[in-house]
């Protein structure tokens, strides 16, 4: 009987690792986000910081994850929410975005995050670089669910135009988004397919059309 009642419980908890899709908590006004974050092998992951925007991105709120990994963020009610799950920098994880979440209930989330590539790159203008160019890192649209949740990365140029983030491999959409100088491209996109470590090639952003 010992032995049957573990074998359940160890099938629920294999099954629990892979899911990324959540069941709602049973309180429905305390309006939390809750979940687990784990690494790849399955072990908790600790001081996982929790993002939650609103469907406007103009409110959010934050947390982190214990020891255990667990984590309990309150939100505002809302209609629509994402969050992303951003894993500290000494480890080599990529991070994960969520969107689309119902806000008008508790959700519950187990979050299992992938291993990440340094991916490093420069934009530039006329041998030059750019300073405060936002780039974004989106899964190719023909991506799964899972790997659109982990494809993705956010991050901004430096002074002398470098960047550099996590991102698990796959195929990606590459957006950079210029708002700092007016005779510049506001919007340039290409695909880059990460397989390890990638130093991008150096990208000139076109003049405005």
């Amino acid at each position: 009987m010992v032995s049957d009642r573990f074998g359940i419980l160890l099938v629920t908890l294999c099954v629990s690792l892979f899911s990324v899709q959540p069941t709602i908590a049973e309180d429905e006004e305390s309006h939390f986000l809750k979940g687990k974050v784990m690494d790849s092998h399955g072990k908790p992951v600790n001081g996982a910081k929790i993002v939650v925007h609103d469907e406007d991105h103009d409110e959010y709120h934050s947390g982190k994850s214990n020891a255990k990994g667990e984590f309990e963020v309150e939100h505002s009610p809302c209609k629509n929410l994402a969050f992303d799950v951003l894993p500290p920098a000494r480890m080599d994880l990529s991070p994960a975005h969520y969107g689309h979440v119902t806000g008008e209930l508790s959700k519950h989330f187990i979050v299992q995050l992938h291993q990440g590539f340094r991916v490093t790159g420069r934009i530039l203008s006329a041998g030059q670089g750019l300073k405060g160019i936002d780039i974004k890192f989106n899964a190719h649209d023909k991506a799964s669910r899972s790997d659109t949740i982990h494809g993705g990365g956010y991050t901004t140029t430096k002074g002398d135009g470098t960047f550099s983030l996590l991102l698990s491999p796959g195929k990606k959409v590459m957006e950079i988004r210029n708002d700092r100088y007016a005779k510049l491209s506001p919007l340039y996109q290409h695909e880059v397919t990460i397989t390890g470590e990638t130093n991008l090639p150096e990208i000139s952003l076109p003049a405005k059309q």
